[in-house]
């Protein structure tokens, strides 16, 4: 059973046709709404079942459309506490933080 909603952080070690394979499955096995959000470029790619790819470039925020009614998250907060952290961390050192800090934004169902 999939979730009605995922989100996947592309980082520099990624290789992007690798993460979008991986977006296009989870559409493919029911999930109705995919965030591939790509730090390094600036820009998410936005999957909906049963509609093409939107690529939004540098946005500032993304709503949770139907699948999270009221939900918007502030990507340009994130986008530049991501782009701080990978310019001024070790190859090592994990992004935890702002992980904690994207999911404590999710309204409870």
């Amino acid at each position: 059973m999939a979730s009605d909603f995922a989100v996947e952080l592309c980082s520099a070690s990624d290789s992007l046709k690798t993460v979008q394979a991986k977006m296009q499955e989870y559409i493919e096995n029911g999930v109705r709404l995919g965030w591939l959000i790509d730090p390094q470029n600036q820009q998410v790619e936005i999957y909906r079942a049963g509609q093409d790819v939107e690529i939004l470039r540098s946005p500032t925020s993304l709503s949770g459309e139907d699948v999270l009614p009221g939900f918007v998250l502030d990507l340009a907060q994130i986008l530049s506490q991501l782009l701080f952290l990978r310019q001024n961390r070790s190859a090592h050192q994990p992004l935890i933080p702002i992980f904690q800090f994207f999911f404590h934004q999710i309204p409870p169902l």
